[in-house]
């Protein structure tokens, strides 16, 4: 099987960028970094200079340079679950706080001579389609819990008649406990991230496909897509798609982008950091 990989990666007017890629064949992934939780104004903690986000997608990407062609997926991202644990655990972190852990939303895929492996969490997301038409998504494991969150911070701004700065510390310590009880636990409002917890090995979307049956995998994150396109795995996946084939990478990323021009809500960033990889396979 003949394959052939694309990559797109846009920073957006995003400040603090913490996705990346992962290209080390046949590992392929997208990351979303996430820090321990700060208030906007201070800014997160640094680690050698660098965001917890931004640490701990360099921390995976190194154990996946590392791993060789015959290892799992899953055993590679178990040991890099690992090495971000130690890491934190060398900082000092309390590997019970969720809202101080640097971590990730992620979406990898391993391929091999037979099948794809696919391994997915949080609010990054794999996409296929089969050579029969039929397309496949991942969902938003964090959905019910990012649209609480939303509402609250959204409900704290209206109190305080739009002074973000003052919402944001009344919803700091809400946004903590919330993280504490719901990260990586087996709870309806849940949310998944790559963290060092061990909770998230518990957690994480799994599948293999068979290869001779795959003619396009895109993985990407949630810069890629409207928040509210995630609440429907199916026809998200038809929609990225449908730009996908019509302009390729830069038709996703032109999609998202239009969206984001026509909004009349204010959002903490204009344009959201966005990166995506696509493969294509050909029977040989």
């Amino acid at each position: 099987m003949d394959f052939r990989v694309k990559t797109l990666y846009d920073s957006g007017t995003a400040k603090i960028l913490e996705d990346r890629l992962v290209f080390h064949p046949p590992f392929f992934g997208v990351l979303d970094g996430v820090s321990g939780l700060y208030d906007p104004a201070v800014g997160p903690r640094l680690f050698g200079g660098k965001s917890g986000g931004q640490k701990a997608v360099e921390i995976v990407d190194e154990v996946f340079t590392q791993a060789n062609d015959s290892d799992e997926l899953i055993a590679v991202v178990k040991k890099a679950n690992a090495r971000l644990r130690e890491f934190s655990e060398s900082q000092g972190i309390d590997m019970n706080r969720a809202d101080l852990l640097p971590g990730m939303a992620f979406a990898f895929v391993k391929i091999g001579e037979d099948g794809i492996q696919i391994l997915q969490g949080g609010d990054c997301y794999a996409v296929w389609e089969k050579t029969n038409g039929e397309i496949g998504a991942t969902s938003n494991q964090n959905i019910l819990n990012e649209e609480e969150c939303i509402n609250i911070i959204n409900n704290i701004i209206k109190k305080y008649h739009g002074d973000r700065n003052r919402a944001w510390l009344e919803y700091m310590p809400i946004s903590a406990k919330l993280r504490i009880e719901r990260v990586n636990k087996n709870l309806d409002k849940k949310a998944v991230v790559l963290n060092g917890q061990s909770g998230a090995e518990n957690s994480w979307y799994k599948t293999t496909l068979p290869l001779k049956e795959l003619k396009t995998l895109l993985l990407f994150t949630d810069g890629m897509i409207e928040f509210a396109e995630s609440r429907n795995a199916d026809e998200m996946g038809k929609v990225i798609l449908g730009a996908y084939h019509r302009q390729g990478l830069v038709g996703m990323l032109s999609r998202i982008r239009e969206i984001e021009s026509k909004r009349t809500h204010m959002t903490h960033i204009a344009q959201a950091e966005a990166t995506a990889l696509a493969i294509e396979f050909k029977t040989i």
